[in-house]
Parts: structure tokens; sequence; C-alpha cells
């Protein structure tokens, strides 16, 4: 079709595919884009839209992906973002119970599942989280923040000590967001799930 539309033109033509512009959203997956436009949900795989922790449950994210696609998805998020107001919106960080794992240099230091894991959320729109800490009454003995670039990277610190109150330990900036809520770098496997 495309070399035919080339010859008829004179001009050249690439062959695309677009998705359908006829979508029909019903009101929790509406609900479900506001929340993304305030919280924002990593996105570098669709893989990780789905698994990494957030208010939007990860069946929900999942339609959301095979109604709009990744790139759909994306300019919904924005054109809903737009609509709510012209300035970022935050709020405050929150908890969330899930599974979570740290390994540092091939050792594991935490492997917390069936929702025993305090996950602290930033909530600031970065993706930043802890895991096994709420930061407020709670730090478990060993603890750790992954602070994403919004590059697809990110950056991780840990106490590296029992009991220390400080995440001070740096253990890199080459995380990449792997299956299962987990950033891998050289030296370090964070997972963070609900």
């Amino acid at each position: 079709m495309a070399a035919r539309l080339a010859a008829e033109l004179g001009l050249p033509v690439v062959p695309m595919v677009a998705p359908l512009a006829d979508v029909a959203l019903g009101d929790e997956e509406l609900a479900a884009l506001r929340v993304l436009a305030r919280c924002a949900a990593d996105m570098t795989s669709t893989d990780a839209f789905v698994a990494a922790p957030h208010d939007v449950p990860g069946e929900v994210r999942s339609r959301l992906l095979v109604t709009l696609d990744r790139f759909g998805l994306a300019h919904a998020i924005l054109a809903v973002a737009t609509t709510l107001c012209a300035t970022a919106v935050t709020a405050d960080p929150y908890v969330i119970k899930g599974s979570c794992k740290l390994v540092v240099d091939g050792t594991t230091y935490l492997d917390m599942r069936n929702g025993t894991c305090p996950i602290w959320m930033e909530n600031d729109g970065t993706g930043r989280f802890w895991i096994n800490t709420d930061r407020d009454v709670y730090l478990g003995d060993y603890f750790a923040e992954v602070s994403p670039a919004g590059d697809g990277t990110a950056q991780a610190h840990w106490n590296g000590t029992p009991g220390a109150t400080h995440a001070q330990g740096y253990l890199g900036d080459d995380l990449t967001m792997g299956a299962g809520g987990c950033w891998t770098g050289k030296r370090v496997t964070v997972c963070a799930a609900r």
C-alpha cells in the first residue's frame, strides 16, 4: 500500500500503525488516570509499569496498557494532568505493606514477603521510595532508598550497618528496573512490590 501511494503521490510514504482513535474508558480507568497524573508510575517498561508499587492496582494499570498502549497511556496521563492544573500536583508521602528484598554485593540483607515489608512512598511524582521503614516509627535493621532519575535509571543508598538510622551508604546510580518491581545495578538489587 505504501509503495502504491508513493507512486501515485510522487512523495515518500512510510507505512505506520496507529492506535484506534475511538477508545472508551470506564470510570475506574478514568479515576486511575487522575491518580497517575498526580503520582507518576514507572513507565520504563510495560512490566515495570504493572509491577512497581503504586496506588493504582496492577490489574487496572494492565488494562490501561491493553487499551491505550504505552504511548497512548503517556499522552492520556499528560492530558489529564494538564486538565487537573497547570503546575505539578504533590501529595503527602504514604506507606504500603508489600514484599521487599535487598541484596548488596551478593549478600541478601532483606527478603520480606507476604505483605510484611513497609514501603514508604515519596508521592511527589519522582517515584522515590524506601523499603523496610515507615520513616516515622519503624526502622528495620537494614533499609534502603531508591531515587529514580527519570531516565530509566535510579540511584540507591542504604544504612549498611544494622540499626544505623541514616541511608548514607551509596550503592550506585546504575540501577535499572527489571521484573517484579526490582531495581538492579552492579552492586545491588532493591525490590518493592505490593
